[in-house]
């Protein structure tokens, strides 16, 4: 809950910030279309990185640290696939149906494509998240989220005062997401073993 409060305040400033832009309420609308679309390639992959999160904890508990990897992994190549693969339609269908039925939402195309990108990143994270939470380390999230939130402002501010628009904070949204995985890899050996638990890990932040 605590890494959630850096993430959804984030969101909303840079929101802000796009309104706040020239002709920023059309932006807005410009850039919610394509996010819709990556909130809901996001949802998909979550479901298979939700799963994976008790099988993960049981196996750990079990002391069983090869299996917990090898649950991991598969699941992470499985979200990464169906993150690609949902991504890549998206696009194509996308491109196809918004300049022939809904030509007013054109402007929201080069942003959906970045938006999509970032997702396939954040589907990554995702299995990152619920492997943190299964070795019983909580400051990894919170750290990885701060700095998504850190890596979302900053550039979103940047780019929208060079006039990019729904451009810019989408491409913010992909600098984010691939800050916040960095952070999850940085992070993911830095750990102790706790002998009450079995191999369960507990950091040492």
């Amino acid at each position: 809950s605590l890494a959630g409060l850096f993430t959804a305040p984030a969101i909303w400033l840079v929101m802000i910030f796009l309104a706040a832009v020239p002709d920023g309420l059309t932006e807005l609308g410009q850039f919610a279309l394509g996010n819709q679309v990556r909130s809901a390639l996001l949802f998909g992959t979550g479901v298979i990185a939700n799963v994976s999160l008790p099988a993960i904890a049981s196996a750990l508990i079990r002391g069983e640290r090869g299996q917990a990897d090898k649950i991991f992994m598969r699941s992470l190549v499985m979200v990464l696939l169906l993150a690609t693969v949902l991504a890549l339609f998206s696009w194509l269908l996308l491109l196809y149906l918004i300049p022939a039925y809904f030509p007013e939402y054109s402007g929201s195309i080069r942003p959906m494509a970045w938006l999509l990108l970032s997702a396939v990143v954040a589907s990554v994270t995702a299995m990152y998240m619920r492997k943190a939470t299964a070795e019983m380390r909580p400051g990894t999230l919170v750290l990885a989220n701060a700095a998504f939130a850190m890596g979302l402002i900053g550039p979103a501010w940047y780019l929208l005062s060079l006039g990019q628009g729904a451009t810019g904070l989408a491409i913010s949204f992909l600098i984010s997401s691939t800050l916040q995985l960095g952070f999850f890899l940085a992070l993911n050996r830095y750990y102790l073993p706790d002998a009450r638990r079995g191999d369960i890990r507990v950091e040492n932040v």
